[in-house]
């Protein structure tokens, strides 16, 4: 008799393991969000039944820190801006019928990292540089993509055939910053 008890609470054990595994107890939410300015990563929701978050540098995150804001993201009064910069996604418990709250991100996150960044090591003044930043987060969500739009055109279209500089030279004022002959900008934000 213990010996069918033992097998059964053993069967019981394993099915229930299998289920919380599975998901199919607790069901599951993912959320991603991105720092308009470092454009670090921050996962978080909620799996297995618990609650978790946790935030990934990208290339900018490390290039920002050199040479915006040293603390940026590491203390209170250096926080990360963050912003939605994907679907949210829900896994319901049961039979996990996923569900998706998606909404239209800001164009910055169209824009790869790795491009922000090359974009950024070719300009060589600091304040020009943060006019940059501000530039692609502006309100205006149209300008934003246009902008957006235009540096990715450099990137694979004329970053190899044109010389930065020239290129700068013609498409500064389009991120509201003007380039003066001996290379010096001045901010219209």
């Amino acid at each position: 008799m213990r010996r069918i008890a033992f097998s059964a609470l053993t069967i019981v054990a394993v099915l229930v393991l299998m289920g919380y595994a599975s998901g199919f107890f607790t069901g599951e939410v993912r959320k991603e969000d991105s720092c308009l300015l470092c454009r670090a990563t921050r996962y978080s929701g909620e799996h297995y039944g618990f609650a978790y978050e946790r935030i990934e540098d990208s290339v900018l995150t490390d290039w920002y820190r050199q040479n915006i804001d040293p603390r940026h993201g590491l203390d209170p009064q250096h926080p990360h801006q963050w912003e939605q910069s994907g679907c949210t996604v829900v896994v319901d418990r049961g039979l996990g019928a996923t569900g998706y709250s998606c909404i239209r991100v800001a164009p910055v996150f169209l824009l790869r990292p790795e491009i922000q960044l090359e974009v950024l090591k070719n300009i060589r003044d600091k304040q020009t540089q943060v006019a940059l930043l501000r530039s692609l987060t502006s309100p205006d969500y149209r300008l934003n993509a246009r902008r957006v739009r235009v540096l990715i055109e450099w990137y694979y279209i004329y970053r190899t055939n044109l010389p930065w500089d020239r290129w700068w030279q013609s498409h500064a004022s389009e991120f509201g910053i003007q380039v003066s002959g001996s290379r010096k900008s001045t901010i219209n934000l």
